[in-house]
Parts: structure tokens; C-alpha cells; sequence
């Protein structure tokens, strides 16, 4: 029964993969808005796992993180490969380069701080806990940082490009 659910998370992915490739964008508009999708999906899965984590919090079974870190992690893994390999639409290499930074960020933080949550057990003191948190809660102080600079490069590379770029609302 695991070989059959491994194989089917195998070809889900693969399958995954060439829908992805086969949409590749073509104009700078679509490269934007496939560089916004990418920071959405990160997004998207830090909730996940931050959530999953509040969950978590009181019985410290941090196992169940796992499966939410490796998506993440093949996630950032296979954005960085596609990223690198990609031509540049209209000018994108400095808005590319930002992306990139942005993933080896977001990969680090995870390598850093999300995996020290998983070395964490129902042994663990509220002490340790929290030492794990305030760990997590300093590196990701320059994620603000990073993304200004994929934001300054997204509005250079739109305003090259003739479009405009909205503005984000708070939620």
C-alpha cells in the first residue's frame, strides 16, 4: 500500500511538473504574473506549515511537519532549477535574480529553522520550545528585506515593460 501511494505521489508530481513546463511564459506580463505565483505558493505553504505548527504547540508532536517542510523544499528546489535554466523575457534578469535570491532565503530559513522544530519532541522543555521560535522569528526578520528587492525589481522590470503593478491589499 506505501509503493502504490509513493507511486502515485511520484506521477502526481511528475505530472505536475510537465503541466508547469508546458505553460511556460512567453511574455513579460506572463513572466510577472508566473514570478507572483511562485511568491504566492511560498506564501501559501509558510501559512501551512505555520498553522500546522500552532496546532502542534501544545502536544509537541512536530512530526507532522515534516511533510509540509519536503513540500516546500522541492517546491523551492525545482523553482531554483527552472529559474536558473530560464531565458530572459523583456529585460528579466535582474527581477529573475531577485526571485532567485528570494528562494535561496526562503530554502534557508527552512534549512535553518524549520528543521529544528522536527528535532523537537513531547520531551521537549517550553524553554527549548521557545528557543526554536525565537530562532525562527530572527531569520525571518530579513525576509522583509529580500522581498523589497523582488518588489524594486518587479516595478522595474514592469515599468520597462509597459504595464503597471498593483497594489497589494491588506487582508
Amino acid at each position: 500500500m506505501k509503493n502504490l501511494l509513493r507511486s502515485f505521489i511520484i506521477i502526481a508530481i511528475l505530472i505536475t511538473g510537465l503541466s508547469a513546463a508546458a505553460q511556460k511564459p512567453t511574455t513579460a506580463l506572463e513572466l510577472n504574473d508566473y514570478f507572483a505565483t511562485i511568491n504566492d505558493t511560498l506564501y501559501a505553504g509558510g501559512r501551512e506549515w505555520g498553522a500546522e505548527l500552532g496546532n502542534i504547540y501544545k502536544n509537541k508532536d512536530f512530526s507532522s511537519l515534516v511533510p509540509l517542510r519536503k513540500k516546500l523544499e522541492l517546491f523551492i528546489a525545482n523553482k531554483q532549477t527552472e529559474l536558473k535554466q530560464m531565458k530572459d523575457i523583456g529585460g528579466s534578469e535582474e527581477f529573475r535574480m531577485a526571485m532567485l535570491d528570494f528562494l535561496a532565503f526562503e530554502n534557508k530559513m527552512i534549512k535553518e529553522a524549520f528543521v529544528t522544530f522536527e528535532k523537537l519532541n513531547s520531551k521537549s522543555t517550553d524553554e527549548e520550545v521557545k528557543k526554536t521560535l525565537d530562532q525562527l522569528t530572527e531569520l525571518a526578520k530579513n525576509e522583509d528585506a529580500v522581498l523589497q528587492k523582488v518588489n524594486a525589481a518587479q516595478l522595474k522590470f514592469a515599468e520597462k515593460n509597459g504595464f503597471t503593478i498593483e497594489a497589494e491589499e491588506d487582508n
